[in-house]
């Protein structure tokens, strides 16, 4: 594939690729596919720790690093904690494989990524909880109004649903959720700095 003028004009500017850039280029493919078996369930921790030991018999070690790092990227803040926990047996099985590994390092700091996820949703719940107690008093007394003018009275469920949609429109839901997910998420984002550091 012929590159336009400009994407080369571009590409000069850029610079050259280091010569670890270049691997990583060449290797995306077949991490690609080495993962997604992993991400789709298809695979187990010890079935990639296999794969991760193939390639370093193969004289690409260096892999293993990218398939931390690239299980690393996968964790969110409010993911399940079924894909976290499958996030974090890979990166420890991937750890444990090398000659020098810091499994027990890493599982530690995984271990307060673990906590501070379980803090962000209990702060998540307690809050929406709190803002849901807020309107529920305005949307029980319009629920009272739409009785008195058309004789129908609306149903619990219908009221709940109402008072949970207004609660999670509210403006001051969404300024909480931003402060919440700012906070918890720098905190997510150093220990994982932290822990791509130790690979």
């Amino acid at each position: 594939m012929e590159l336009s003028p400009l994407a080369k004009e571009k590409l000069a500017k850029i610079g050259e690729l280091t010569p670890e850039e270049k691997l990583k280029l060449k290797y995306a493919e077949q991490l690609d596919s080495l993962l997604s078996g992993y991400f789709t369930g298809k695979q187990t921790p010890e079935g990639l720790c296999n794969e991760v030991k193939k390639l370093t018999e193969d004289g690409k070690g260096f892999l293993a690093k990218e398939v931390q790092i690239r299980l690393l990227d996968a964790i969110a803040l409010a993911g399940s904690d079924a894909d976290y926990d499958r996030q974090r047996r890979g990166i420890v099985a991937v750890e444990s494989s090398k000659k020098d590994g810091k499994a027990g390092a890493l599982e530690q700091n995984l271990k307060a990524v673990e906590a501070l996820r379980r803090q962000y949703r209990e702060e998540k719940e307690k809050a929406f909880q709190a803002v849901k107690a807020n309107v529920e008093q305005q949307i029980r007394m319009a629920a009272q109004q739409v009785a008195a003018r058309d004789g129908r009275v609306p149903s619990e469920m219908e009221i709940q649903t109402s008072i949970d949609a207004a609660a999670r429109s509210s403006n001051e839901w969404r300024a909480y959720m931003a402060r919440l997910e700012n906070a918890y998420g720098s905190r997510v984002q150093g220990y994982i700095a932290k822990i791509k550091q130790m690979l």
